[in-house]
């Protein structure tokens, strides 16, 4: 989609213009490229080097082009990354930033009943759940899974975060289970995901921390999800972007955004 203000200035010279307007009124841009064609077929096509083509119904349109058709128009690329403060690909690192921090249970290790007491963010489909574990009630998460609707809870990857200088970044604050394979834990900063149990998981970092992260779905199937802004953030409030998971290039890929 292209937007361009409605304040443009025209300058140029021509032999003879004449034009009709259109069966329902235009939009008020002008397209900012020296080549009008007529068509026979009761359209005009409007078309340049950086425009797509622009074909307008009219009811009589003839002109004859004898000198230069200047014309300045302020454009907004709406769905180019510069102009937008979601980004068009979301591209993760394998493993955790802070898998190293701290020591983790091996992958499939059961939790004692005293450590399941303190599973958190927990969230569940028919038989599956996942959660976030804090070892002995202390900052660090762990995140853990279970296949039989709670009653056991079992370790399910390396340390998500813990509280050393900068990692609050990287603190969950909300689990999104897709399945018992796939789970997303999301803060307004991170977004950690993993598609085999947890097995590998895969991390992206929002440094500027002013994302509010939610589940979306997906026509058709797969992982998405809406991010808008977080209360605080200075972005337009009712601005959003959706985003569905490339598994194979371990990338969020976006596939619609609001800028309003």
């Amino acid at each position: 989609m292209f937007v361009a203000t409605r304040q443009c200035k025209v300058a140029f010279l021509l032999h003879r213009v004449h034009v009709v307007t259109a069966p329902n009124a235009l939009p008020q841009w002008v397209p900012s490229l020296p080549k009008f064609m007529p068509r026979v077929n009761g359209t005009v096509m409007i078309r340049g080097e950086n425009f797509r083509c622009k074909k307008v119904r009219m009811r009589r349109v003839s002109f004859t082009f004898i000198g230069i058709l200047t014309l300045a128009v302020s454009i907004v690329n709406v769905a180019g990354a510069a102009s937008s403060p979601y980004p068009a690909t979301l591209t993760m690192q394998r493993g955790f930033t802070e898998s190293a921090a701290g020591h983790a249970l091996p992958w499939g290790t059961t939790l004692t009943a005293a450590q399941a007491r303190r599973v958190t963010f927990r969230s569940s489909g028919p038989t599956y759940r996942w959660g976030v574990w804090k070892e002995n009630g202390g900052p660090a998460q762990f995140p853990v899974r279970s296949v039989d609707g709670g009653a056991r809870w079992t370790a399910a990857g390396p340390q998500l975060a813990t509280d050393w200088v900068g990692g609050s970044l990287y603190f969950v604050s909300k689990v999104i289970a897709e399945s018992s394979s796939s789970v997303v834990m999301v803060s307004n900063s991170v977004i950690d995901v993993t598609t085999d149990g947890g097995h590998q998981w895969y991390q992206y970092l929002n440094a500027g921390d002013n994302w509010s992260i939610a589940d979306d779905a997906v026509d058709g199937g797969g992982i998405g999800l809406r991010v808008s802004p977080a209360s605080y953030a200075k972005l337009p409030k009712a601005s959003y972007a959706l985003y569905v998971l490339d598994v194979a290039r371990h990338q969020w890929r976006r596939t619609s955004q609001s800028l309003h």
